[in-house]
């Protein structure tokens, strides 16, 4: 469904060799036969591990390297103690939830929770065995609840230097964007 983008996760020189060709192959089923339109805003390595049976590293070091191929854009949520959730684009602010409880989610790597957005749209895939047909977005999958890799998972699995990486790679994404924004007809430059 999405061959050249990910193709190109394998073919990155700096990829471990757990994730092959028959990773990505399972990548593109769990994206195409197995999420929704709106799930595809909030992609969760931790489904997608258990759904396909892939380890954990492999699974988040796949979503990782899917972001510096532009195919994924991260999305850090932070959960607070309160059960309240809420996407956080600057980790280093502190931001106050609704319970009136002030947190820098980098301080607390354990409850800032990872998810992907898909930057694709979905196109036919010459893969055999990978052929099915999309889901219907009206139906919900299975829930996981709030299960899914933190900040501080990534750390322990891959090492903070993937962490770090991946949220430099948000920062600049998010600077370009907002860079776009102020050089368009009716938006002001902030």
């Amino acid at each position: 469904m999405y061959c050249d983008k990910l193709k190109s996760i394998v073919r990155k020189d700096s990829v471990d060799p757990d994730v092959d060709e028959i990773v990505i192959q399972k990548l593109d089923k769990f994206i195409k036969e197995k999420t929704t339109m709106r799930e595809r805003q909030k992609l969760n390595p931790y489904r997608f591990s258990i759904e396909m049976q892939i380890s954990q590293e492999t699974a988040i070091k796949a979503f990782i390297i899917g972001a510096k191929c532009e195919l994924f854009f991260p999305r850090f949520y932070y959960s607070c103690s309160c059960g309240d959730q809420f996407e956080v684009s600057n980790l280093n602010s502190e931001i106050q939830c609704t319970c009136e409880k002030k947190v820098v989610p980098e301080i607390d790597r354990a409850r800032l929770f990872l998810y992907f957005k898909l930057l694709e749209k979905p196109t036919p895939c010459d893969w055999e065995g990978n052929r099915g047909i999309f889901p219907l977005d009206f139906l919900e999958s299975e829930g996981y609840g709030t299960e899914n890799f933190t900040l501080a998972d990534v750390d322990r699995l891959l090492g903070r230097e993937y962490t770090e990486d991946l949220i430099s790679l948000r920062k600049c994404r998010d600077a370009v964007f907002k860079s776009f924004l102020g050089k368009e007809d009716g938006f002001a430059s902030s």
